[in-house]
């Protein structure tokens, strides 16, 4: 299996966490996976002009 991780502004869009993929002339994110043992950490880190006022993530699962 392969996760995957997503980021929006608002629950409607939802975007790679690559650092490439975001809304027209806005932010983007990337979203960072560690694992030891059975359990994953994750860092998101926003590239804005400005702050973010929320950000909202998500995790998905692939069969490969």
């Amino acid at each position: 299996m392969t996760g995957f991780y997503e980021w929006s502004p608002d629950l409607a869009a939802w975007y790679a966490g690559d650092g490439v993929e975001g809304p027209a002339d806005g932010p983007t994110v990337t979203i960072a996976a560690t694992t030891v043992g059975t359990t994953t950490t994750t860092t998101a880190t926003a590239t804005a002009s400005e702050a973010l006022d929320r950000l909202f993530l998500r995790v998905g699962v692939m069969q490969n």
